[in-house]
């Protein structure tokens, strides 16, 4: 419909990523909601993009913390809106700056973000539950 390209997950090609770059000690994803005005259909597969997310991470043993939009950009000084991400994340991963220089490179930049936010509240041990994780099992990773 209008020309618009469906984009969706590779599952498949997150789980190869994933492991790819192991071991993971731990993950942070932003925590998420429905937004006011978003169409059913657009929450369906937004949630079912979590789902994806959320089994990859949990079936590679991977820690997970959630954290919301206001707490990790406080934490940060992010300022509103996609130029502020860009900006913020810019100033604190200079030599990174070239993987966001497009106003559509906010998500990436923010993606960054969450990341540096999470290394550093890991490093401090502040506001972060870490779950022990049990035995694993097929294609153990330590």
């Amino acid at each position: 419909r209008g020309g618009k390209a469906k984009r969706e997950i590779d599952r498949y090609e997150l789980a190869r990523l994933v492991d790819a770059h192991g071991p993971v000690a731990h993950a942070f994803v932003e925590q998420v909601g429905a937004m006011p005005g978003q169409g059913v259909t657009s929450m369906f597969q937004f949630g079912r993009s979590l789902g994806i997310v959320e089994g990859v991470l949990s079936a590679g043993f991977i820690p997970t913390d959630y954290v919301a939009p206001r707490k990790w950009r406080s934490g940060l000084g992010v300022r509103a809106g996609k130029d502020g991400s860009r900006a913020r994340a810019s100033a604190l991963m200079p030599g990174h700056a070239g993987l966001w220089t497009r106003v559509k490179d906010d998500g990436r930049a923010e993606a960054a973000l969450i990341a540096l936010y999470g290394q550093r509240h890991l490093a401090t041990g502040f506001g972060v539950t870490v779950a022990p994780v049990g035995p694993r099992k097929h294609g153990e990773r330590q």
